[in-house]
């Protein structure tokens, strides 16, 4: 994600204040860039990640940040883990970790795929996944397979039947520098 996409940074905060929710739940902390901006926007901000010198540069950077907590460890497992735990309330999962592993069998290539397995079911939730190849958006592609419906529809589905699906298009981005 952009984080000088006015209009993604719009459309979270539009989510967030028509569902009311407070916790946010990162796959893919990175550098903690992602968990620091939006610890200004949700009480709660749920960064994973099982890259332990990403971690350390995040945990310098999030040092400050009383609202928000780290974990080391895979996201699926901790997808389930957060999702048993926290039952009420509506949560807004980014789903970030979006890697892919050409030598495993194609169910298992996608680290999204195990995301959704993971939160197969839950009703409240508000779902992103970053860098998805929609409406001429999104570029990430592995081995000529491209992060789209193709990959994700059946699990997505399988969280909850009834979501509204939405995506940015080339016309609605408004990035800045």
């Amino acid at each position: 994600m952009s984080w000088t996409d006015r209009t993604r940074i719009e459309t979270f905060h539009k989510l967030r204040d028509q569902f009311q929710i407070e916790k946010f739940v990162e796959t893919g902390t990175f550098k903690g860039v992602g968990a620091d901006l939006f610890s200004h926007y949700f009480n709660e901000v749920f960064t994973v990640d099982n890259n332990i010198e990403y971690l350390s540069i995040a945990s310098k950077r999030l040092s400050k940040r009383q609202n928000v907590y780290i974990y080391h460890m895979d996201s699926w497992n901790f997808l389930k883990e957060f999702a048993d735990q926290y039952l009420n309330g509506t949560i807004f999962y980014y789903l970030d970790a979006h890697f892919y592993d050409s030598k495993l069998p194609k169910e298992d290539k996608w680290v999204v795929v195990k995301e959704l397995q993971a939160l197969r079911g839950l009703r409240n939730c508000v779902i992103v996944v970053d860098d998805f190849n929609c409406n001429g958006l999104g570029h990430i592609k592995y081995d000529g397979e491209s992060l789209d419906w193709n990959v994700i529809k059946k699990y997505i589905v399988d969280v909850n039947p009834g979501f509204y699906f939405y995506s940015n298009t080339k016309e609605t981005i408004n990035v800045f520098n």
